[in-house]
């Protein structure tokens, strides 16, 4: 990803659009616009050549003509054979989507004019021209068709801006990234396809969180899966006739590489769409447990997507192997990884199976940042025999009539339930901070605790083991 944040497929195709479709590109977007080299050469040949005959179609021959005569007279006939190449890759380009490219290519236009008011801006700084600014400010805002910066809100736009609204009341916030985080195999899959099927069919989800709206569609991408497996799946949850019909577009590892969340034909198809990615984790960049690229990858697609009208993302993430040992639920430990990916969602259900031959899966909260009223309470949900009866789950016990994850899972034996639980918040309180410094003294952890020193230094003992093994 370059400094503009735009991918080079999406620049490449917004060259392809100014090069085929000028009636729809050519007012928008200008030759200066394009960094690389070699695009810029085509772009400015194409311009010129229009500025002296504006009726004149451009086909790849016309094309590479023009680049000759172009760069001849810069003197660059070194760059012809590359610009041949891109011209072949220009008339060869397939289309997807061009009214999403075209809100694309204002956006895209936008981000430039105003990256080069800032080294404009930055210039007459050096030089002491501060009086200046303004004017040149007015002058780019005037050329994007602003009457004022895009960076901020007017008061219009608070006064027309809706409340806060959900797509499944209590459960599904719209306009937000909603996270479902639990154990490999331990049902994350069945779920996202219960709520699908709540939000497609419009009954309410577990039978329990009332639907408000049914989706007009449901876009499932699942990259770690193959067809026939997915659609198994859907058959047992009676979801297939929503593949059939287009209201629920799949993407599977059978349909080819994962695509890029901010790939045109995706952003298209997600504008008033439920976006489901499962796992989302699978759409980020770099190393799975990296902050760093969690945050500026998974999170900023993430973000494209709602920004580009998703009605929700709902993305199934993995726990770390410990939690099949907690008894308890946080947002940390639902979800693996650091704590900068639990910063995304502004809902997260963490997801525990307590029973395996009856897939009977313990729910709970963990984060509900936006929620108006206190989250649900905890709650089950049985899969068998009811998703093949029924076709979906059968809520086992309501919210309100559910205890905690410490006293609804298997006991594992030894201490009281409630030494158990202390025991682990500190261990999980220990990992925090020795997350943050290796070196902190078992002296003061004990003190931040109100333990023995002896008790830290077990902490810690088992904190390795975990480690290593």
């Amino acid at each position: 990803m370059n400094e503009y944040d735009f991918h080079r497929e999406t620049e490449f195709e917004l060259l392809c659009a100014y090069v085929r479709v000028p009636e729809r590109f050519q007012p928008v977007v200008e030759p200066r616009f394009f960094n690389r080299a070699v695009e810029l050469d085509v772009a400015r040949a194409v311009a010129e050549n229009r500025a002296k005959h504006p009726k004149d179609v451009i086909d790849e021959h016309t094309l590479v003509t023009l680049l000759k005569q172009n760069l001849s007279a810069l003197k660059q006939r070194d760059r012809l054979s590359s610009c041949r190449k891109l011209a072949h890759k220009i008339f060869k380009h397939h289309f997807r989507n061009l009214d999403t490219l075209q809100d694309i290519a204002r956006r895209w236009v936008t981000e430039r004019r105003y990256r080069q008011w800032l080294v404009e801006a930055e210039k007459r700084v050096n030089q002491g021209d501060y009086e200046s600014l303004a004017k040149l400010l007015a002058q780019t805002q005037a050329k994007s068709g602003q009457r004022e910066s895009t960076i901020l809100h007017t008061t219009e736009d608070f006064m027309k801006s809706s409340k806060l609204t959900f797509s499944i009341e209590g459960f599904l916030q719209n306009g937000a990234a909603t996270m479902i985080g639990g154990l490999s195999g331990h049902g994350k899959t069945w779920v996202m396809l219960s709520i699908a099927k709540a939000l497609l069919t419009g009954e309410p989800l577990f039978g329990f969180f009332k639907v408000a709206k049914k989706a007009k569609r449901v876009v499932y991408l699942i990259p770690e899966s193959t067809l026939p497996p997915f659609k198994h799946r859907l058959e047992r949850m009676g979801l297939l006739k929503y593949a059939l019909n287009g209201k629920l577009l799949a993407h599977t590892m059978s349909a080819g590489p994962k695509p890029k969340l901010d790939d045109p034909q995706i952003l298209a198809v997600a504008k008033r769409a439920h976006v489901f990615l499962d796992t989302a984790i699978r759409f980020g960049t770099g190393k799975e447990n990296s902050a760093e690229d969690n945050q500026s990858g998974l999170a900023t697609d993430i973000f494209t997507l709602l920004s580009a009208g998703a009605k929700t993302v709902v993305g199934a993430h993995h726990s770390a192997k410990k939690f099949d040992k907690e008894s308890f639920m946080t947002l940390e430990n639902v979800l693996r990884g650091t704590g900068d990916i639990g910063a995304v969602p502004a809902t997260v259900w963490g997801v525990k199976q307590l029973d395996a031959t009856k897939n009977i899966l313990h729910i709970e909260n963990v984060k509900a940042r936006d929620f108006v009223d206190l989250p649900c309470k905890p709650f089950q949900v049985q899969g068998r025999p009811y998703i093949d009866l029924e076709g979906n789950f059968r809520m086992l016990k309501k919210p309100g009539t559910c205890g905690s994850l410490l006293y609804e899972q298997p006991k594992r034996g030894g201490a009281a339930p409630e030494l158990r639980e202390q025991k682990d918040r500190n261990l999980e309180a220990v990992r925090g901070m020795l997350a943050k410094d290796p070196k902190r003294r078992s002296k003061d952890i004990a003190k931040r605790l109100g333990v023995a020193e002896a008790t830290v230094r077990g902490y810690k003992r088992q904190l390795a083991l975990e480690a290593n093994g």
